[in-house]
């Protein structure tokens, strides 16, 4: 999965205009390769039946099978389109074939659907959704999973074991005192090791993590704040002076073989955390630049956002 992940990214890097404009190119060379890497033969009908008529007389893009029973919607789009607004088109499909689940994708972008949530408004039925352009390679692959042709019967059990998980972890959020219990005696531990003569109080040690755990968080907070104002900023200067799209990170690492031998490296961020530098509340990219411009000058310059 990994290395057909890349070879998606790879695909959209050098040819987003054909994909933003054509629902076909998406299907043949985004979509086909992940259904089939899941498990799903999009070549053999006893597995996927594309532009398969409904009794209601809809036509989902993708209706897929297992042991001759219809059990999920696949629906289309290509780049250009935001699937959030197309999920209304989904949910009809779904709800008049009563199928439980449904997936949205233009190749880059997969949302994970539930027809029937009592209460619920469309939106809040989304069960998951991934950016493969954007998450890490372990987020894509771990949800992708969850709908391939072996898992699809486990479909509601891994939904439910995730709700669990993700309840643990905010229990965890919302109760630092405990995290830091937790934590505390292994971080003490360290500090014997390494300081013999000198002698910490508990309270000492628990007033310096939490210090810690605010600045982790509060950074890491800020750095995300930055990403998401500087790709606002350089969307807004392209739309509006519509200038030549500047190298995207994947070109910018193929030029460097100690990075580009390196999986995983999906952002600026993800680039800093590989070679350890401290961000802070700056953005990753210029973190590195002036990283780069110290110990790496034979590096390629880092494009401007």
């Amino acid at each position: 999965m990994d290395t057909l992940i890349k070879e998606t990214l790879d695909k959209v890097s050098e040819n987003r205009k054909i994909y933003e404009n054509g629902e076909y190119a998406v299907r043949d060379h985004l979509i086909n390769p992940i259904l089939n890497c899941l498990g799903w033969n999009t070549s053999n009908p006893k597995f996927v039946i594309p532009n398969l008529k409904t009794e209601g007389r809809d036509i989902p893009d993708y209706t897929l099978f297992k042991n001759g029973m219809r059990i999920l919607f696949v629906e289309a789009k290509n780049l250009s389109v935001d699937l959030k607004n197309e999920i209304q088109q989904l949910a009809r499909y779904c709800y008049n074939e009563g199928t439980e689940f449904g997936v949205l994708t233009n190749g880059i972008n997969w949302i994970l659907f539930r027809t029937f949530l009592k209460g619920t408004t469309l939106k809040e039925r989304i069960i998951w959704e991934i950016e493969i352009e954007k998450d890490s390679e372990e987020l894509v692959t771990s949800k992708l999973k969850t709908i391939d042709y072996n898992n699809i019967e486990n479909l509601e059990k891994l939904i439910k074991k995730e709700k669990i998980l993700d309840n643990a972890w905010q229990n965890f959020l919302n109760n630092p005192d405990y995290l830091l219990a937790k934590f505390g005696h292994v971080f003490k531990d360290s500090i014997d090791v390494n300081s013999i003569d000198t002698e910490f109080q508990d309270e000492e040690v628990e007033f310096y993590l939490k210090l810690r755990f605010r600045e982790l968080i509060a950074s890491k907070t800020q750095c995300y704040e930055n990403e998401t104002l500087n790709q606002t900023r350089s969307t807004t200067l392209s739309v509006n002076k519509k200038k030549s799209p500047t190298p995207s990170l994947r070109d910018w690492i193929k030029n460097i073989p100690e990075l580009s031998r390196v999986a995983n490296l999906n952002s600026w961020k993800d680039i800093c955390d590989h070679l350890r530098i401290e961000v802070g509340s700056d953005s990753a990219r210029r973190a590195l630049d002036r990283w780069a411009k110290v110990n790496k000058p034979n590096w390629p310059e880092i494009p401007e956002p």
